[in-house]
């Protein structure tokens, strides 16, 4: 039987896991044709590089490169490379095509068949982009291939697209996999392809009762295991202890702005070279402003206006004050918005395409936020709250600048904090300029006085 009996056997040809891929036999547009042809070199199956036409996908990037040999391999791999690299589609590329060549092994007779890969990710709108790019892949008319288990959503109609479905692919948050699992509604003890998103979110204590019931059940049914891999911007040595367990024997892969790639299973070594390479995107301007927690909010206000920022995502350090600070900023007639834990899924969509659109010019969110979110509009990061260390400044710092735009990062410290914004400038190996904001412009110390 055709993959899954919904991919005909003309427009998709089996792919031998580790080798080169055949072109498809109908791919006779020219945007279609080279993208099967830039992918096919890595061995990527020619059904995924269908969707890959636009500008955005002219060239697979340096992660793209350097993963996607390894992973279609069969080798456990650590994968660390910058915010806004390419790493969603580093890692969904060669799986989804090991997904296709192990569902086309093992359909017979209209069976349905077992998941083939599951994603990990700490937080909802993670999971939701990593879906997206899952479904883009396959197809509008393929979807149901791809099955999200993501916390907020309703959990029924979860549970019948797995059912209905038999999907190949399953994205979701911890709690909601866990959840499907005990129901029995989803099966993992025959899945054998596994990607941990954001691990070292994922190590935190909230998640460790659902993370251990996974790792307990996924590919238990596998000889060797599942292949697994772990991904992270920001991959420390403590993290790779951690998650030793998790992912056994990995090949360390660290991919950095410049495009330099290390490669081995050393993980001192690897270390070193992560830390080397924990850097940001040249196009990145590093202000920070002195301020006092009675006049932040007032001074991040005019500080939006000073950069004519246009789509501002601003940072907090805990959910509980972002109402109040977005009713203060709407007090004065910005228009803003909150992202918290407490909206439901369809509430939180509806906020993220306002700010989008740009019909809410500002966005206050927490760190939760900053590992999932994909916003290219994003012209502006402001950290109201400063981070607590320099991964998660670069967390933050990274949702805007992506894909080599030019974007700024305002952080307002209150006096006593000036050493923690030191601090992460030499961890980052940064320059983090001092500013002020008066009569409507940001000065930046050091500049030529204006002579207008």
């Amino acid at each position: 039987m055709a993959f899954r009996a919904k991919v005909s056997t003309k427009t998709v040809q089996a792919v031998s896991v580790g080798g080169t891929a055949t072109q498809a036999d109908d791919v006779t547009d020219d945007g279609e044709a080279k993208a099967a042809e830039k992918f096919a070199s890595l061995g990527v199956d020619p059904f995924l590089t269908r969707a890959l036409t636009s500008d955005k996908y002219d060239k697979a990037t340096d992660v793209q490169v350097a993963a996607i040999p390894p992973i279609l391999a069969g080798e456990n791999v650590a994968l660390q490379s910058h915010t806004g690299s390419g790493k969603t589609l580093a890692y969904l590329l060669p799986l989804m095509t090991r997904a296709i060549a192990f569902d086309r092994e093992n359909t017979q007779g209209g069976k349905a068949q077992p998941v083939q890969l599951i994603v990990v990710a700490p937080s909802r709108e993670l999971a939701m982009q990593i879906t997206r790019q899952a479904e883009l892949l396959v197809g509008s008319e393929r979807k149901s291939l791809v099955q999200q288990a993501i916390g907020g959503a309703n959990p029924n109609r979860q549970k019948e697209g797995l059912r209905r479905n038999s999907p190949m692919v399953v994205v979701g948050t911890p709690g909601r996999i866990c959840e499907l699992s005990r129901s029995g509604h989803l099966g993992m003890h025959q899945t054998p392809l596994l990607v941990l998103d954001e691990v070292d979110e994922l190590q935190r204590e909230c998640f460790k009762l659902d993370m251990d019931r996974i790792m307990q059940h996924m590919g238990k049914k596998v000889s060797g295991g599942p292949q697994t891999v772990i991904v992270s911007a920001t991959l420390t040595k403590d993290t790779l202890t951690k998650t030793a367990g998790w992912c056994p024997s990995p090949t360390h892969l660290t991919v950095s702005l410049r495009g330099n790639v290390h490669s081995g299973d050393n993980p001192i070594e690897a270390e070193a070279q992560r830390l080397q390479d924990l850097e940001l995107p040249q196009t990145l301007e590093h202000l920070w402003i002195s301020t006092t927690r009675r006049d932040r909010v007032h001074d991040l206000r005019r500080a939006i206006y000073a950069v004519d920022a246009q789509h501002a995502l601003i940072f907090m350090n805990f959910g509980r004050r972002l109402d109040d600070t977005a009713a203060k900023l709407s007090a004065r007639g910005l228009k803003v918005e909150a992202l918290h834990g407490g909206l439901g899924k369809q509430e939180r969509q509806q906020v993220l395409r306002d700010f989008t659109k740009g019909s809410v010019r500002a966005l206050l969110t927490t760190d939760v936020a900053s590992r999932g979110l994909d916003m290219p509009e994003c012209d502006a990061v402001f950290n109201l709250e400063l981070p607590s260390d320099g991964i998660d400044y670069a967390h933050r710092a990274g949702r805007t600048g992506r894909m080599g735009r030019e974007g700024i990062v305002i952080s307002c410290a209150e006096p006593g904090e000036e050493f923690v914004v030191s601090k992460i400038a030499r961890k980052l190996a940064i320059d983090i300029k001092d500013a002020k904001v008066g009569h409507g412009r940001l000065k930046i110390s050091g500049d030529l006085p204006d002579s207008s």
